[in-house]
């Protein structure tokens, strides 16, 4: 499959317009911004969403947000619904629109077919950004559907000392792009894919490596641990939508960097933003879960400081408690000022145990605990430890 054959089938699906004016657009409780960029010859035009509140006195994260062969930034911006969890959470997203449509991801192109350098684009969209926003550089992510997830995956390979995560929704990797990778760190990667996907098919393409492959080279880059009591771990999503699918999570943690990563498969989903309005003749659209709220969830663990937030907000505390031994067994001894609240999470962020430090030199039994790794958190430090037990 190449560039002209690869499905653009967005337009007619959506019958919304916005319109395009100098003056900022108002949507919602924030603001949507209309600007352009000139790069390499082409003019290109991009939205910026403001949260409500956001005055540049505080820096703030800041998500890419990367559109679909054939369909536009501002499809995006409608069918994602990642303006909504912006707004409350406060993080800036961008949402750049491709040359015709179709992002340089590495998806094999027609004869004589020519598409700019988007790597290059998006970095250079990113330092105009920068430059005029108070941008968090190191909680700087991105996201997209279809082609824009191939094109995160892109960037996650060629630049990834810019990006503190990226998920994609629907796209995988082109074979090429896939054997060529080497990002040269770990980088965090939320895969979301539908196993009835007829565009961007699970078990892959002449186009696309297949998705578990996709996912097991960043499990192999990010040197995550596998083994019993060391990862993947395999949970199945509420089913409470009657939407024809399930969801089965599989979760890769403690990984170089505090890096992680994470594959929801979505069995019977088809190519679709789950959690989104159902799209004709894409397939089962799964409402078990919100992709946007997904994936800022994902999002929010991690930035460029390499200090794992888990369930809370970022930090730049990295006094991380000290505790042995690890791996543990039956017994943990943490360094904590006695009386100190110490709260402990298993793999999958349920609440495990919550304690006080005891007197200098007690031990904490743990010998009811499952086998597994857990995050270890004293109160008044945002930084975490992992800790194995056998």
């Amino acid at each position: 499959m190449s560039f002209r054959s690869f499905p653009r089938r967005f337009h007619v699906w959506f019958a919304v317009v916005l319109a395009f004016g100098a003056a900022p657009q108002v949507l919602a409780q924030g603001t949507l911004v209309f600007d352009s960029l000139e790069h390499e010859g082409y003019m290109r035009q991009y939205f910026v969403f403001e949260p409500s509140g956001y005055d540049g006195s505080l820096e703030v994260p800041l998500v890419l947000n990367l559109h679909g062969a054939g369909s536009t930034a501002a499809e995006q911006l409608l069918y994602s619904k990642l303006n909504t969890v912006a707004d409350t959470a406060g993080f800036l997203v961008a949402y750049p629109d491709a040359v015709d449509n179709f992002w340089n991801s590495g998806l094999p192109l027609d004869p004589g077919v020519v598409l700019p350098d988007d790597v290059s684009f998006l970095s250079a969209l990113l330092d105009t950004l920068e430059q005029r926003y108070a941008v968090d550089e190191d909680r700087i992510y991105s996201t997209g559907m279809s082609n824009g997830g191939f094109m995160s995956h892109r960037l996650a390979c060629e630049m990834p000392g810019r990006l503190a995560a990226i998920a994609s929704v629907t796209g995988s990797m082109a074979p090429s792009v896939l054997s060529a990778c080497s990002p040269g760190e770990a980088v965090p990667v939320f895969q979301i894919h539908g196993t009835s996907d007829l565009t961007v098919p699970y078990e892959g393409a002449a186009y696309s490596a297949p998705v578990e492959d996709v996912v097991d080279f960043w499990v192999d880059n990010n040197a995550c641990p596998e083994g019993p009591g060391a990862g993947p771990y395999t949970d199945t999503l509420p089913d409470i939508a009657a939407d024809n699918t399930v969801t089965i999570s599989r979760r890769w943690l403690a990984c170089q960097d505090w890096s992680e990563v994470l594959l929801y498969k979505v069995n019977m989903g088809g190519h679709t933003w789950p959690g989104s309005f159902p799209l004709p003749g894409a397939g089962n659209t799964a409402q078990d879960f919100l992709a946007h709220t997904e994936i800022w969830a994902f999002f929010r663990r991690h930035n460029r400081g390499q200090v794992f937030t888990g369930l809370h907000g970022p930090s730049t505390d990295r006094s991380a408690p000290l505790l042995w031994p690890n791996p543990g067994r039956s017994w943990l001894q943490l360094d904590a000022r006695a009386g100190s609240l110490v709260r402990a999470w298993d793999a999958t962020g349920r609440l495990q145990a919550t304690w006080r430090v005891p007197q200098s030199g007690e031990r904490i039994q743990t010998a009811h605990w499952p086998a597994g790794l857990y995050w270890i958190q004293v109160e008044g430090s945002a930084a975490q430890s992992w800790v194995k037990m056998d």
